[in-house]
C-alpha cells in the first residue's frame, strides 16, 4: 500500500506535463538546421511512418509530394503538434529545426519529388 500512495502523485504529474498547453514552433524556427543531422534525426523519427525516402507507407502521407507547398510554421506545428491523424513527436525544437532543414533541402520544390533521395546511412 505504501508503494501505492508513491506512485499516484508520479502519475499526477505525468498526467499534468503531458496535458500541458501545446508547443509553438518559434523556438524552432528561430535556430539554424542542420541537413546532416536532419536527415539522422528524420531516418529515427518520421521514417517509419512517411517512409525512409519520403515517399509515404500505406495510409501516410508522402512528404517528397506535400512537404514543398506547406511553409515552415505549417511543417514543424505538424511535427511539434500533430496534425490530421499524426500525433504530435517527441523531438526538441534543434531536431525539428534540423528536420526541416533536411526536408527542405531534399524537396525545395515538387518536382525535386521526381527523383528519391540517395539514403545514406547516419553516422
Amino acid at each position: 500500500m505504501h508503494v501505492l500512495r508513491l506512485a499516484l502523485p508520479t502519475v499526477a504529474v505525468a498526467v499534468v506535463v503531458a496535458c500541458g498547453p501545446a508547443r509553438e514552433p518559434d523556438a524552432a524556427l528561430a535556430l539554424t538546421g542542420d541537413v546532416a543531422r536532419g536527415q539522422a534525426q528524420y531516418q529515427m523519427v518520421c521514417a517509419r511512418c512517411h517512409g525512409a525516402n519520403g515517399f509515404g507507407m500505406l495510409q501516410t502521407p508522402a512528404l517528397a509530394y506535400t512537404v514543398s507547398s506547406h511553409d515552415d510554421r505549417t511543417v514543424v506545428s505538424a511535427m511539434i503538434r500533430g496534425r490530421g491523424g499524426m500525433g504530435a513527436q517527441d523531438v526538441t525544437d534543434q531536431q525539428a529545426a534540423d528536420i526541416l532543414a533536411w526536408l527542405r533541402a531534399t524537396w525545395p520544390t515538387p518536382e525535386a519529388a521526381k527523383t528519391p533521395p540517395v539514403a545514406t546511412p547516419p553516422p
